[in-house]
This record gives structure tokens, C-alpha cells and sequence, in this order.
């Protein structure tokens, strides 16, 4: 029965598509006994070994689903986070999804996510199963023939007897090549001294022959290709006759013929699951399976034939002395997959330096520091600084300083302000004319030449003498100028 578990082995099944010879290997991911606990499931790996596999999971949409959770809408497509963790993968080609009812047929997924119906020993047409060689009621010429057609009638081979048409003795109804039942004389033929009557009796020593009087009426005719013949019971092939006498079993499609056994493509060697049926490469002959585990040194620990070494990506290497502390001895802790002496701090808290001038740094003792914080220095003219009590400071900005001073060097000192910094500072402090170099000057030059500072009523100067000034102070700049480049004075 499909579906039905090899009682020895959870990841074997009863697959028609498949086999109907034995158990076949369950689909890649099929879940198994055993129970690894909330985040871990037992699969079913490609050679047929129930594994532990991290279970994981899928976020799709807003909901989540644990992986191995079949798509409630498409059962040929379920959770693989390997594959990807935010929507539906494909699940593994010939994974069961459901059933049909049909004798024929094997419901499984393809490659590309869908459920299809596997024909399997006969033909499925219009939902209905035929056999090898079953007709269709009331067409005598059509014929189920797998290797023709699994999935629509063929016509049978010309000269074949159908039914029938008015029941006259000496007329045979044969098929033509059009399918059509045809009413023809039926003649006869005299073999060895034997009358066979023409279209009636296959040659008993060859059932590829028979009386057809049309191509000779004294010995054996071949009956025309693809006629039926003698069958070797096998689910796998058509029994055909080939035009030349000779009967033929062609394999059909898909298909290898190991032994007396038929078996489906990439079907599994039953004691050797590294050894498939490849029709594209010898349909007579398991082949190898080429796989990274089919290569492998190891599937599991126990292939390695050493307590010393395990199995890791099909590989047989040495164990790691510890993965976690529990596995180390008392007073050992696990580093690096080695156990090492665990080196006990000297400290974990002050008060396990039992010394009140030591505290705990960094599982170290280490001397008491003189503060922590201001407080600690039990002096409103101390502060706390790197651990020391030091005097506190004047000042640290200039807003802490009174009246006119500024801090500096975070002491409180009398500020050095600029007596100008522009022309309108002198004039209103009545110190000069122009701001030069952050000092007031008077800009006139009594007895300059150039002009005069005039006083007005008002004993303001007079805009003209201010000019003069102004220009016999450019006067006095532009000979300095000269005596320091070497050049001649001509003013004067």
C-alpha cells in the first residue's frame, strides 16, 4: 500500500512511482521518530538515515511557522529556513502529496513545486486506468501502450482481430493502420499439411507469426510491428512484435530493468542508497550517485569506529577535549575546546582583601586610593582629582572671579582690557584721535607743515587741520620706511 513505513526503517516507504518491488527511500526532510526537544526535529537525510536536524523556522507574511510545516494551500511546498527562512521552498522531488484514488497512479511532487500524477503499469485516459494492451469499450483497434503513449489510446498493429461486423464464418475483421476495424475475406493457409484459417491462430512456436494468406498462404507471416506478443510479466515494458517475427519487450520510459526487476529513475540500489537508477546512463545497472554524502568518510559518529573521533560534515575528526565547562574536571574550565586550570581571582569584592587600606581593582588588591570623590577629602578647600585630594582652585571660569578680574590659570587676576579697539573708543574717552595697537593717540602734529589743527569756538579741531595732521603722520611712517630700506630721504 502507498505510503505504507518499512517496518525495519522509518526512512524507507512503499513509492508505486517508484517501485512496486520493495521499499523506496522516503523524500529528503520526511520526518522521523524521535524527539530532540522545542528547537530540534529527526529528519530523513538522501540515504535514508534518520538524522537531528536544527528545526528552525520561517517568518512569511505575519505568521511563523516551525520548519517541516507543509503549505496548508500546496502540499508540495513547506517551511525550509536552509533554503529560505522568509517563504515557501519546494519540497524534494517524489514527496508524497495526496492521492487521486487511481490504481495507476502515484501522486508526488516535481521539481518545481507541483503535485503530479506518476502513470505507473498502464495508461491513465480522460481519469480512467488501462492496462497494458486494454481497449476502450466498442474500439477494438485502439489499445493502451504505455511506450507509445501512457496518457491516450494507441492503435493497435494492422491485421490484429477486432469484433466482428455480421458474424459471417469465412470473413475476418482485422484492424487497419487508421485504427479502423475492417471486413475482409479470411482466406486460409496450409502449413505442413495443416489448414489454418487466415488472422486466427498465432504460430505456437512464435507468437510474431500467423497466417496472413494475403503475404502467403503455405507458411508463417510476421505479424506487423507493435502487434502484441508473449508477455514477460513485467509492469515495466511492452510486448511488441517488432515486423520481422521477432517479440520484442521495449522498456518503457524512465524506466531500468536490473535483473528480472523494474525500477523507476533515481530509485535506490535496497542495500546500497549511493547506487541509483539512471536510465540516461545504463538502464541495466545501478549507477553512482554522485553527492557530497555519498563521498563522505562518515554520516554519523558511530562510522568512525573510534570514541576518540566523530563525525562532522562526513568526516571522521578527533573530538574536542571539552565544548563547555561541565566537561572539564573540578577546578577547570573549557577554552578554546581545551580544559585549562582555571586561575581563581585574588579578589572579587573589597572586603576579600581583609585589609582596610586595600580594595578590590580588577580581582586584584590593590592600595586603598586617598578619594573617590570630594567628599572623601574632608576639606571644603580639597577636591578629589585621579584618586588624590588637592587643592581646590580659585577660580575655573571668569564668572567666578569678582568685579574686574578674569580667572587665568584657575586663579582669580586683575584683567589687562585694551584701552581701545577702534577710533570711537578714544574720542569718547577723550584720551586721542586714532586706536593704534589697542592705545589711544593724538592724531595732530603741532608745526607738521602739512597742516593745521585749527580750533573752532567750540574748541573742536577743525576737519582740515585733523587732515594735515593725519598726513604728516603718513609723512614721518614713509621716511622711517626709507632710512630702513637705505633709500634717501628727498623730504626734507
Amino acid at each position: 500500500m502507498a505510503g505504507a513505513k518499512d517496518p525495519e526503517n522509518d526512512c524507507r516507504e512503499c513509492i508505486p512511482a517508484v517501485s512496486r518491488e520493495g521499499y523506496s527511500l522516503s523524500a529528503e526532510g520526511t520526518v522521523c521518530p524521535g524527539y530532540g526537544g522545542d528547537f530540534m526535529q529527526f529528519l530523513c537525510n538522501e540515504v535514508g538515515v534518520c538524522v537531528e536536524r536544527t528545526r528552525g523556522y520561517c517568518q512569511i507574511g505575519e505568521d511563523t511557522f516551525d520548519g517541516g510545516t507543509v503549505n496548508p494551500t500546496n502540499k508540495c511546498e513547506w517551511c525550509d529556513p536552509e533554503q529560505n527562512p522568509d517563504d515557501w521552498s519546494y519540497r524534494p522531488v517524489n514527496s508524497p502529496c495526496g492521492t487521486d484514488n487511481l490504481a495507476c497512479t502515484d501522486d508526488v511532487c516535481d521539481d518545481s513545486g507541483n503535485c503530479v500524477n506518476v502513470v505507473f503499469g498502464g495508461c491513465l485516459i480522460e481519469g480512467q486506468c488501462f492496462g497494458p494492451g486494454g481497449v476502450p469499450e466498442g474500439e477494438d483497434c485502439l489499445v493502451c501502450n504505455p511506450v507509445v503513449d501512457d496518457s491516450d489510446f494507441a492503435y493497435r498493429a494492422p491485421g490484429e482481430a477486432c469484433e466482428s461486423l455480421d458474424g459471417d464464418p469465412m470473413m475476418k475483421d482485422t484492424c487497419n493502420d487508421a485504427g479502423d476495424c475492417e471486413h475482409k475475406p479470411r482466406g486460409q493457409c496450409i502449413i505442413t499439411e495443416t489448414t489454418v484459417v487466415g488472422g486466427e491462430a498465432a504460430n505456437p512456436a512464435n507468437s510474431c507469426e500467423w497466417c496472413d494468406p494475403e503475404k502467403s498462404t503455405v507458411g508463417w507471416s510476421p505479424k506487423a510491428s507493435t502487434a502484441p506478443c508473449a508477455s514477460d510479466s513485467l509492469d515495466c515494458t511492452t510486448d511488441v512484435c517488432d515486423g520481422e517475427g521477432t517479440c520484442k519487450h521495449e522498456l518503457a520510459s524512465g524506466n531500468c530493468l536490473i535483473g528480472d526487476k523494474c525500477v523507476v529513475a533515481n530509485a535506490k540500489h535496497p542495500d546500497d542508497t549511493c547506487l541509483e537508477c539512471d536510465p540516461a546512463a545504463d538502464t541495466t545497472k545501478y549507477v553512482a550517485v554522485v553527492s557530497d554524502i555519498c563521498q563522505a568518510e562518515c554520516i554519523v559518529d558511530a562510522d568512525c569506529d573510534d570514541d576518540a573521533l566523530e563525525c562532522v560534515d562526513y568526516k571522521c575528526v578527533e573530538k574536542p577535549e571539552c565544548r563547555e565547562d561541565a566537561d572539564c574536571p573540578e577546578e577547570q574550565k573549557c577554552v578554546a575546546e581545551h580544559c585549562v586550570s582555571e586561575e581563581k581571582p585574588e579578589c572579587e569584592v573589597d572586603a576579600d582583601c581583609n585589609d582596610d587600606n586595600l580594595v578590590c581593582r580588577n580581582e586584584k588588591c590593590v592600595e586603598k586610593p586617598e578619594c573617590v570623590e570630594d567628599a572623601d577629602c574632608n576639606d571644603d578647600n580639597l577636591i578629589c582629582r585621579n584618586e588624590k585630594c588637592v587643592e581646590k582652585p580659585e577660580c575655573t571660569k571668569d564668572e567666578e572671579c569678582p568685579g574686574d578680574k578674569v580667572c587665568r590659570s584657575q586663579k582669580c587676576v586683575d584683567e589687562d582690557k585694551p584701552e581701545c579697539k577702534e577710533d570711537s573708543d578714544c574720542t569718547k574717552a577723550g584720551k586721542g584721535d586714532v586706536c593704534i595697537k589697542q592705545k589711544c593717540q593724538v592724531a595732530s602734529l603741532e608745526g607738521g607743515g602739512l597742516g593745521c589743527s585749527t580750533t573752532t569756538a567750540g574748541g573742536q579741531a577743525s576737519s582740515a587741520g585733523a587732515f594735515g595732521a593725519l598726513l604728516a603722520a603718513l609723512g614721518l611712517v614713509t621716511r622711517w620706511a626709507r632710512r630702513r630700506g637705505g633709500g634717501s630721504d628727498t623730504s626734507r
